[in-house]
């Protein structure tokens, strides 16, 4: 009869540390690489809705410069834009009003049988944040009225619990009825 030898009860414990330290260190690398993949995910997300911000702006700004009936113009830090939506004498009047307010960047959006006062764009309107308000902080917003048909807007934005600022600047035209800039 052969005598059959097994492992040690040493020899187990080696290998069962060995593979515990192995399996440490690989679940450690996922963890950073997921942590590192979420920190890219947010930072995405944060220049989606800035190149969302500049060009709903852009859009807006030569929307109202295309109408016949048009303002847009620059109060305080606040972009408000007015325009009549076709040339019937029954098309309505849009309005908006655009500003940050609690680091967020919120719009109001009026429309009107009639023309209205662009400061009175917001009293009977709801305002809405233009970013998601859970990922992203605005910490500034500043619009300034380069010649009468150009605009430039700068603003800053953050991810929530970070301090780096990324920083947008946008140079945005109206074109006149007649199609001159």
């Amino acid at each position: 009869m052969r005598h059959v030898r097994g492992y040690s009860l040493i020899e187990l414990l080696v290998a069962l540390s060995m593979s515990s330290l192995l399996m440490l260190s690989v679940s450690s690398l996922m963890i950073t690489l997921h942590q590192q993949v979420v920190a890219e995910l947010k930072q995405a997300q944060l220049l989606i809705q800035a190149n969302r911000i500049n060009e709903y702006l852009v859009a807006e700004i030569k929307r109202a410069g295309f109408a016949v009936s048009q303002s847009a113009s620059v109060v305080g830090n606040q972009l408000a834009i007015h325009y009549k939506l076709g040339e019937c004498s029954e098309c309505q009047y849009q309005g908006l009003l655009i500003f940050e307010e609690d680091n967020k960047l919120k719009v109001c959006n009026r429309l009107s049988a009639n023309p209205i006062s662009l400061t009175q764009v917001c009293e009977q309107s709801i305002k809405f944040s233009m970013l998601s308000d859970k990922l992203i902080v605005v910490e500034s917003f500043i619009v300034s009225e380069v010649t009468s048909r150009l605009y430039s807007i700068d603003y800053a934005l953050r991810l929530k619990g970070d301090t780096q600022l990324e920083e947008f600047s946008l140079l945005a035209s109206a074109r006149g009825a007649d199609g001159a800039e």
